[in-house]
């Protein structure tokens, strides 16, 4: 994979595979592994950590505020694809909680912004 073939801006959209609320966020892909964020509606865009392997981009994030869990510090990691124009994949959110519900797992998908 290329990343200059993802450059750009992507309206993304993460849900559970239970149907929960969907969480709703804009990532910004450049044509290299620097200058990646994830920008959450409201909130101040946060810094992304990049790699590329084969056809997968996997990228992490945090700690930051959680969107879907006020108060709550959460770090993320996912892999995406590009699939026929669109971004898939999946990303791990790890919350700092100590509770046994610290981990949830995200299905994701992102169309190119216009």
């Amino acid at each position: 994979l290329n990343l200059a073939d993802v450059a750009g801006k992507w309206d993304m959209r993460a849900d559970t595979t239970g149907g929960t609320t969907p969480t709703t966020y804009v990532l910004t892909a450049m044509a290299n592994t620097s200058g990646w964020t994830i920008k959450f509606p409201g909130k101040a865009a946060v810094p992304a950590r990049v790699t590329v392997d084969g056809d997968s981009i996997m990228i992490a994030a945090g700690p930051y505020l959680s969107v879907r869990r006020k108060g709550v510090q959460v770090t993320t990691d996912g892999v995406m694809r590009l699939k026929d124009g669109s971004l898939v994949g999946s990303t791990t959110a790890h919350y700092k909680v100590k509770t046994a519900d610290s981990v949830l797992t995200l299905n994701g998908t992102g169309t190119r912004a216009k």
